[in-house]
């Protein structure tokens, strides 16, 4: 940061010093009175006082105060600023890499200097990782820089185009010229066409590519193997010679000597608890140098199933995990027992008992799943936030949110689905069948509302019917099995219904439970430099420079010295008053 004077006329006020100085040379001094039972002492040069003129100044702590006092008010007038890099006029979207491939303390050091080097007068910032997010959308400099100094490298695979195609949307919504910056290795490892992407966005907005070059050398995890018996992680060396690392497993420390390209298979128990297993390696990737993993075995879910008539295959669903403990009732009988979830089994109304129940369940943090029946319409007595309306055609089920609840589900086309009506924008949809959602989690209270809408006939026959019911009924209720205790880097979970991206590995607390997230990607820890068609080159965009003004702390310190002076002359008119 280089210092700058917005008005250095107002150094001017400097010259205010002088005159101050030169009444303490002139002022009168003290009267010498000749004491005789001290005369013997006269003509000792070391009793003389040797101080200089500057040692005075110092030893005066009002003269000191004074001249601090009218230094800083001289230096307000001149209204200092610290100049920090330079801004892009305009517009400037901001598109960086913050995947487990940039992620050594080196390299992302060299991100964000060159994102701080590229600020906007309003920046909207887009991270990439899995999945992309928008960090900050249009901030002043100020709140860019404070977002990228809070910034921290993530654990997550490397969605580079498809960041690029939100980027590109975004770009359309920006006001006024938007210059977008993209800071990245381009190695996309989620199957995307990076220069395609890339390409695209040029269509919208002028584009400047900063290319990364990570170091390629790296040995980190790349696959695991949990069993309540024997688990098995693979260790493999990517690049770029024969490396010997110390692991650091369950039961002991081993040494292993790898060759490039090949990979060692460890076996272990995994133990009650947290553990870590740790390569002691200095690479390029850190993310896969350690696995996280949680084992906190013995959870249950007590469900309630409301219904008029017993769903043979929703309960065969639910009791196909024996981690669900299953009720049923009537919409009649609700039993005084709490459970963590319950489900309306297509009851179209709702009587003021089971209303109130379930408002009570809502507020106290458990759950409430709908299946509407063909009867149901409306919000159920204001109980839903969104209404159940008539029924229209659907299409083919589309999953929007994909999250551990929707990975590798199939719903199949859905021919006619109920038609949903939220107040603003339905939260929470997971699942759509033509425009309408057909499930969706809604956070209400301390609690959810999930949705369940579809309708087609022969789905609860397929494998995906209990695979989906046992997911969504485990993930409200917060149980797991030693699988989704530990999940990749980039999953989405529901904390008290909110979603939550687990984009950092190691260890997660979500809803009190915890989390081992983990990368295990073979393809980001296989670091390969990537090339593009190159784009604009930063020199043809107008830039300023940006500037922190000091006046503010420079006044502040005046005025601060200003009440220590009155201190200490108060201090000094009572020692007066008082003296004998």
């Amino acid at each position: 940061m280089i210092p700058a004077f917005s008005n250095p006329i107002g150094l001017l006020a400097l010259l205010s010093l002088i005159p101050l100085l030169i009444l303490y040379l002139i002022r009168p001094k003290p009267k010498e009175i000749t004491i005789p039972s001290l005369i013997f002492l006269k003509g000792n040069k070391q009793f003389k006082s040797r101080r200089s003129f500057f040692q005075q100044i110092l030893n005066d702590p009002l003269l000191l105060l004074q001249l601090l006092i009218l230094l800083f008010i001289a230096l307000y007038f001149s209204a200092p600023y610290l100049t920090s890099g330079s801004v892009h006029e305009g517009t400037v979207l901001l598109v960086i890499d913050t995947s487990a491939s940039v992620g050594s303390k080196e390299m992302f050091q060299q991100v964000k200097q060159s994102a701080l080097n590229n600020l906007g007068g309003s920046t909207t910032i887009v991270t990439l990782s899995h999945p992309p997010q928008i960090l900050l959308r249009e901030g002043d400099a100020g709140d860019a820089r404070d977002a990228l100094n809070n910034l921290q490298p993530g654990g997550g695979r490397s969605s580079i185009a498809e960041g690029m195609y939100i980027a590109e949307t975004l770009a359309q919504s920006l006001p006024g010229t938007v210059t977008t910056v993209v800071i990245s290795d381009f190695d996309d490892t989620e199957g995307g066409n990076v220069q395609e992407a890339l390409n695209s966005l040029q269509k919208h907005t002028t584009v400047l590519t900063i290319p990364l070059t990570p170091e390629q050398k790296n040995v980190g995890f790349t696959s695991l193997t949990l069993s309540t018996g024997e688990s098995t992680a693979v260790i493999t060396n990517f690049c770029c010679d024969t490396q010997t690392v110390m692991l650091k497993g369950v039961a002991k420390d081993i040494e292993l000597i790898l060759p490039q390209g090949n990979t060692h298979t460890y076996s272990f128990t995994l133990p009650q608890g947290k553990t870590t297993l740790k390569l002691d390696v200095d690479d390029a990737l850190p993310a896969d140098d350690t696995l996280t993993l949680v084992n906190e075995q013995g959870e249950n879910a007590h469900v309630l199933v409301i219904g008029s008539k017993e769903n043979k295959h929703l309960i065969a669903a639910l009791k196909a995990s024996p981690q669900l403990i299953v009720d049923t009732t009537t919409p009649g009988t609700i039993p005084k027992k709490k459970y963590d979830v319950y489900i309306l089994d297509q009851i179209p109304t709702l009587s003021g008992g089971l209303a109130t129940t379930l408002e009570n369940v809502l507020s106290s943090g458990h759950h409430v799943i709908i299946i509407p029946s063909s009867k149901s319409k409306g919000n159920l007595g204001g109980f839903l936030p969104y209404t159940i309306d008539d029924t229209v055609g659907g299409g083919q089920a589309t999953i929007v949110r994909d999250t551990a609840l929707t990975k590798d589900l199939s719903l199949g086309r859905q021919q006619s689905v109920r038609q949903i009506t939220c107040a603003e924008e339905c939260e929470g949809v997971y699942v759509t069948a033509g425009s309408q959602p057909i499930m969706m989690i809604t956070p209400v209270g301390k609690g959810t509302i999930s949705y369940y809408g579809v309708l087609e006939e022969g789905f609860e026959n397929r494998p995906d019917y209990p695979l989906l019911w046992t997911r969504l009924v485990k993930q409200l209720a917060g149980v797991r099995d030693i699988h989704s205790m530990n999940v990749l880097s980039g999953t989405v979970l529901l904390d008290n219904g909110h979603p939550v991206v687990l984009d950092t590995v190691g260890s997660h607390s979500l809803n009190g439970k915890g989390y081992g997230v983990n990368l295990l990607s073979e393809k980001e820890s296989t670091i390969q430099e990537q090339s593009i068609a190159s784009s604009e080159s930063s020199e043809t965009t107008t830039t300023t420079t940006i500037t922190q003004p000091l006046w503010k702390p420079l006044l502040l310190i005046a005025l601060f010295f200003i009440l220590l002076e009155w201190i200490y002359l108060n201090r000094l008119m009572r020692r007066k008053r008082y003296r004998v």
